[in-house]
């Protein structure tokens, strides 16, 4: 590997995605079944994922490197110039682009941490287990320190199972926090670690290559917050949610371009649409859509399918089995009222096996590619191509592929208002929205050319179930995304082992040995317009929420994408005495006003999925405030209201015990004390930032 190997590698994926500009196509592929003996061994078996037991369980992206020196070329590269300017990433940066002799040939692990900033922790293999400081080892550990990082020698020999490879291993930790280094070893002698993720696991049978990069969907937002500008934050949401985990194996092309290839793992109840029901369908044998897409839209996503009556059978299905139909029935019957047809009825009409969402930097359309343009069903005749007309079918991609078809403001987004009112006919598509939105859309194709006109791989784009695009910088540093070999391609991404979700659980979680007790409302609350008590309730089914009076009446009702995690909290985030409302769905932090509304800057982002929380607390009493939840992974976590956690927060978790809820606050000595509940039945306590208090 030279040093333009991975001239796309892991700190743009993790960090700088918009600085070098990529575009992503995920690609779906069939269904097999997982092999839980393969899971069980990987981390006592494959030398590949050997170190990954050093590293702490909430990473939020790991890199594997068979040689320290293809580190060090990859960060030497000019793309990661503007690493410099994070606050924990600076020294690490400029450390491992020094070209250090010391252990280059040695594999090495990179993980990264969110706390307040995100934080790396580099591991290097330091040969076989001994107390004996090797003269590489040394060297390592003297030019971590020169450039002010923590540096430990560490021998792994009677410190974790014998199973573990790692066991046989010495080791050297570097981080620009002491913190992460001590964490990295009490996992290693716990014997738990990132691969504890049920998703990692999963992703990582998948994975046949030896370098590799494995990013936690959930903490995308984190990852990117800094780098993205704002008006692409929406697309964080597609990415949160396209997986539990994302692998990107490396590999050469030609010897001078990065090629990311690898497996997607889909894990069971990540909250995705549409990827449990593909390996029941046949995908479409082109995808059209490109040719209807301006070269210089933002973001862009499809499904082809090649029968959609295959398609809405499991679609239907699945939706009924997430207990969503009655939002989808109401939907196709609202959709049968207004148009006098069935959905399905006009969807056969229509030739519709296929659907796409796009956005430019000024317009958003859904695009239809039809096998004719029914001009009964569409009340114009002739239709001529490119003109706008008024579009009488609104809301068909609703109620055929799903809510992810529609014009309503992403989260996050810069709101481009539209409405499904109006629609063009070009290139064999119906492209919809509003006027407004479609003259603006139909000039920047006109201006820009076509997708498939401006991706040279875009003919490759056969077979597929699902696809994604988010713009470049320029068209040449484009990377696609295919399920072929790639050979010829600038980059790919392939779902090698064809191993979408696991319909069963792989392995038993600890949290599986209690169910922690999550209210599902409704809450009361005050109104701080009025003095008096509120109700605060979510709809099941529509997970809806809505706040009434005192009296019964219903004062506002605001949609939510899930289930309340079992609190609400009241704050006053302004400091002007009015009651904001506060709560987590997934992993995400929300905070709503009196009014029902979104408050600026959030949702935030956690970086994992929360059980139970947030509880609240304004430590200094100065409105500044933090929140404790209990985490997927069974953890406790303290944030603050920009998601990220203090600095010397350590976290709550004991060994051979499940926690079973948040803890309670008590003070001794004037400081406070953290009492926590298990499902044995026993109780721990903990200071302030989560370290143990020792029996007296």
């Amino acid at each position: 590997m030279n040093k333009k190997l991975l001239i796309i590698g892991i700190i743009v994926i993790c960090v700088l995605a918009a600085a070098v500009g990529v575009a992503i196509w995920f690609l779906y592929g069939n269904k097999a079944v997982f092999e839980d003996q393969k899971l069980e061994s990987i981390l006592k078996n494959e030398s590949k994922y050997s170190l990954v037991a050093a590293v702490p369980s909430d990473a939020v992206a790991v890199a594997r490197f068979d040689h320290f020196q293809t580190l060090m070329d990859v960060i030497g590269s000019p793309a990661y110039a503007c690493l410099k300017q994070t606050k924990y990433i600076g020294n690490f940066y400029s450390f491992c682009s020094s070209q250090i002799e010391g252990c280059a040939d040695n594999q090495v692990v990179v993980s990264f941490h969110y706390g307040t900033y995100i934080t790396p922790l580099l591991i290097v293999d330091a040969g076989r287990a001994t107390d004996v400081v090797s003269e590489d080892a040394q060297a390592l550990i003297s030019a971590a320190k020169r450039y002010g990082l923590y540096a430990e020698f560490y021998n792994c020999d009677n410190k974790c199972s014998k199973e573990l490879l790692i066991s046989k291993r010495s080791i050297v930790l570097i981080s620009p926090q002491d913190n992460i280094i001590d964490a990295a070893i009490r996992h290693i002698i716990v014997g738990e670690s990132v691969a504890s993720h049920d998703g990692f696991l999963q992703l990582a049978s998948l994975n046949n290559k030896e370098n590799w990069i494995f990013i936690q969907n959930g903490a995308f937002g984190k990852i990117l917050k800094n780098v993205l500008p704002k008006d692409y934050n929406s697309e964080i949401e597609f990415f949160k949610k396209a997986a539990s985990w994302t692998c990107f194996s490396l590999a050469s092309n030609n010897g001078n371009i990065a090629v990311l290839g690898g497996g997607m793992s889909f894990a069971k109840g990540n909250n995705t649409e549409y990827f449990d029901i593909f390996d029941k369908i046949t995908p479409s044998s082109n995808v059209k859509a490109l040719d209807a897409i301006p070269a210089n839209a933002t973001f862009a996503y499809g499904i082809a399918v090649k029968d959609f009556k295959d398609y809405d059978r499991e679609y239907t299905d699945w939706i009924d089995y997430k207990g969503r139909f009655k939002q989808l029935s109401d939907a196709r019957n609202a959709f049968k009222s207004n148009v006098g047809r069935d959905y399905s009825f006009v969807a056969d009409a229509l030739g519709l096996n296929e659907v796409a969402y796009a956005q430019t930097a000024s317009a958003k359309v859904i695009v239809y590619p039809v096998g004719k343009a029914d001009s009964k069903l569409l009340n114009q005749n002739p239709i001529k191509e490119g003109e706008i007309y008024s579009f009488p079918l609104a809301h068909i991609g609703r109620c055929v592929f799903g809510r992810g078809f529609n014009l309503a403001p992403r989260p996050n987004e810069k709101v481009i208002s539209a409405g499904e009112t109006h629609f063009a006919y070009i290139h064999g598509c119906l492209i919809v929205s509003d006027q407004k939105n479609l003259t603006s859309y139909l000039s920047a194709l006109k201006d820009n050319g076509s997708l498939a006109g401006n991706l040279a791989a875009a003919s490759d784009m056969h077979n597929l179930h699902y696809w994604a695009y988010r713009s470049p910088k320029a068209v040449e540093s484009v990377v696609i995304y295919d399920t072929k070999t790639g050979d010829n391609l600038v980059g790919q991404y392939t779902n090698t082992a064809n191993q979408p979700v696991q319909n069963k659980p792989l392995r038993k979680k600890k949290t599986d040995q209690g169910k922690v007790e999550v209210g599902k409302g409704p809450w009361q609350v005050k109104n701080c317009g009025t003095g008096k008590q509120n109700t605060l309730s979510q709809d099941a089914q529509t997970f809806e929420i809505s706040l009434t009076d005192e009296g019964g009446n219903v004062l506002w009702t605001a949609p939510l994408p899930g289930a309340i995690a079992g609190r609400v909290c009241e704050i006053d985030y302004f400091k002007n005495g009015k009651i904001q409302f506060l709560f987590c769905i997934g992993s995400t932090l929300y905070l709503y006003d009196r009014l029902g509304r979104p408050v600026e800057d959030f949702p935030v982002e956690l970086g994992a999925n929360v059980v139970l929380g947030p509880d609240v607390y304004d430590f200094n009493k100065n409105r500044k405030y933090h929140i404790l939840v209990l985490l997927e992974d069974g953890s406790i976590q303290m944030f603050n209201l920009k998601g990220e956690k203090p600095a010397k927060w350590k976290g709550i978790a004991v060994p051979g015990e499940t926690i079973s809820g948040l803890p309670s606050e008590s003070t001794t000595n004037g400081k406070t004390i953290w009492t926590v509940p298990f499902f044995s039945g026993n109780t721990a306590k903990f200071t302030f930032y989560g370290d143990p208090v020792e029996a007296q």
